[in-house]
């Protein structure tokens, strides 16, 4: 729908990707919303990478969705390529 708008106004769209280094942490998982802020926001830090790509004209909705997710699919599979495993395993203790 979103894409659809964008290509009606003659709009570019913004797109990133995200992707957060610890999963038991980041991730929000826990059914009780109260415990996982808890455990989100009393961390230190929180590592993550992000990239802005450049703005996407819509010619075709279906094109750009496919654009979009190969974009962000590619990038997340970098982001988690580059990540020091000896690093994750230090912080982590060998879960990740």
């Amino acid at each position: 729908g979103s894409l659809d708008a964008a290509f009606e106004a003659n709009a570019p769209v913004y797109y990133s990707a995200l992707e957060y280094m610890n999963p038991f942490t980041d991730f929000w998982f826990h059914p009780h919303l109260l415990k996982q802020f808890l455990i989100s926001f009393s961390k230190l830090q929180t590592r993550v990478r992000i990239h802005f790509f450049d703005p996407l004209i819509i010619v075709n909705s279906l094109e750009a969705i496919q654009k979009i997710e190969s974009d962000i699919s590619l990038k997340l599979n970098e982001f988690q390529k580059s990540w020091d495993s000896k690093e994750r395993e230090e912080l982590f203790g060998g879960k990740v």
